[in-house]
């Protein structure tokens, strides 16, 4: 029988406009597949590849991880900034028992309750030998990477040319 090897996966979202990305990372070589086609094929430019790498190279990940990724709606720039949002996000990933544990523990100190014990559920997946997660979250916290850009398009309005512009008026 053969040996069966657990490969670590990192599965996160990111979004921006109306662009969605769906990012699995996991150890490798730093290959970066975008919709199962090169990253550089995918982002041409090179303005559209350096906001994707923007995290990686912010925290010195550059060949540590393989990055496949999954990216709808919008426009390349939009992908490429909700890219950028998603491995920012997979970078600083803790793992959800880690999350809960935290979480239990917070809510333990805010109710001051130190008769009750503080239930912690068992590692399902840890990933702490695949990133330091806290020093990451700093680091890219500062480069402002982990806020999702909240700016949408605003809507036509009703009576007007586009959502400010009016139509042209004349006098006579």
């Amino acid at each position: 029988m053969t040996d069966v090897k657990e490969v670590k996966i990192i599965n996160t979202i990111g979004r921006r406009k109306t662009s969605i990305a769906r990012v699995y990372l996991q150890e490798g070589s730093g290959q970066i597949t975008v919709n199962k086609r090169d990253f550089a094929e995918y982002f041409p430019t090179d303005v559209l590849q350096t906001i994707v790498k923007q995290p990686i190279v912010a925290v010195d990940a550059n060949e540590k991880f393989d990055i496949r990724a999954n990216v709808t709606g919008g426009g390349v720039a939009g992908q490429a900034e909700a890219l950028r949002h998603a491995i920012a996000r997979a970078l600083t990933y803790k793992g959800k028992a880690k999350q809960r544990d935290a979480q239990e523990q917070k809510r333990a100190i805010a109710t001051n309750a130190e008769e009750q014990p503080v239930f912690t559920y068992p590692e399902k997946q840890n990933y702490a030998h695949l990133i330091d997660a806290d020093a990451n979250r700093e680091i890219l916290k500062k480069e402002g990477l982990l806020i999702r850009d909240p700016r949408m398009v605003e809507r036509k309005k009703y009576g007007r040319r586009k959502a400010r512009r009016r139509f042209q008026f004349s006098k006579r």
